[in-house]
């Protein structure tokens, strides 16, 4: 399987793929992440959960759950599916109307909120990804949008779905794909590299741990004892309806908020000037239509 991408001194300019500081133990960043992702919920929910959408359909058809007209069968009847990292419910909540039993697992007490308000057919639980509470193969499907980043050991992540998985159970992982494929990652590296203050450290804070590129998830894939593994791209759109929303999703409802808290205001807003006239460029009668990219890893327990 291909080789993870070391880790090294991140630069202005690129993405970066760092593991927590030594100094920060692996509770202390989860603390940090439950308290990250609760405080923005509900803007993730009503900014970002489009991309989730658009991402959740092909990342369930990748682990066996298809819709009916998708192919022989039942959909997901009488399958048992996992959402670690559910968020506000997105999978899940696909994977119940596909006619699966779905449950979901958020460390954000938040995020399990919303997920069981909007899937009240789902069981959603508060709990870390990395210990999952659920007996041995339980699971047909265990999926992961978006969430793999956060955790602070993802060999352990894996190890779990695995655990958690029945022989010939599938897991799926959707991930953000790095800079050189995603134009609104470079919007933000652009304006912060050129208007921002203290840019190193910025970047520093950017990524607070967590994998990030999803090449190095195969072999994780492949040490966690999985076979059949896959690697499927998914061009999505972002679509915020003006400046404003455009604005607000990315100061306050994205990873980048991060970064750009680490500005001062007047910063700021040289920033926020630079990434509206970046966007221009996306940006049509009825908002805009962003490129962007994810990338779907598909796996199989013998």
């Amino acid at each position: 399987m291909a080789a993870g991408r070391a880790h090294s001194a991140p630069r202005p300019g690129r993405e970066t793929t760092m593991t927590d500081s030594p100094s920060r133990t692996p509770s202390e960043a989860k603390r940090s992440r439950q308290a990250a992702w609760s405080g923005r919920a509900d803007v993730y929910q009503r900014y970002h959960g489009q991309m989730s959408m658009q991402a959740v359909g092909p990342l369930l058809a990748a682990v066996g759950v298809s819709t009916g007209s998708e192919g022989a069968g039942n959909g997901g009847a009488g399958l048992r599916v996992l959402d670690v990292g559910c968020g506000p419910g997105y999978g899940a909540g696909e994977a119940a109307r596909r006619g699966a039993f779905a449950a979901g697992l958020d460390l954000s007490r938040a995020m399990v909120g919303l997920a069981a308000g909007n899937v009240p057919g789902a069981a959603f639980v508060q709990g870390d990804g990395e210990n999952l509470p659920f007996a041995d193969g339980r699971f047909h499907a265990v999926i992961s949008c978006f969430a793999m980043p956060q955790m602070p050991d993802p060999a352990r992540a894996v190890a779990e779905a695995f655990r958690v998985l029945a022989p010939g159970g599938r897991y799926g992982i959707a991930l953000r794909a790095g800079a050189e494929q995603d134009p609104n990652k470079r919007m933000v590296l652009a304006a912060v590299a050129a208007h921002g203050d203290a840019v190193e450290t910025a970047f520093r804070t950017l990524h607070d741990g967590g994998l990030r590129d999803p090449a190095a998830y195969l072999p994780l894939l492949d040490a966690g004892r999985f076979t059949a593994i896959t690697r499927t791209e998914l061009p999505v759109t972002w679509r915020p309806e003006g400046d404003r929303e455009f604005l607000d999703a990315i100061n306050a409802g994205s990873r980048s908020s991060k970064l750009l808290d680490c500005q001062s205001p007047a910063a700021r807003r040289r920033i926020d000037q630079a990434l509206v006239e970046a966007a221009a460029r996306y940006k049509g009668p009825g908002g805009y239509s962003i490129p962007r990219h994810a990338v779907i890893l598909s796996a199989q327990k013998p």
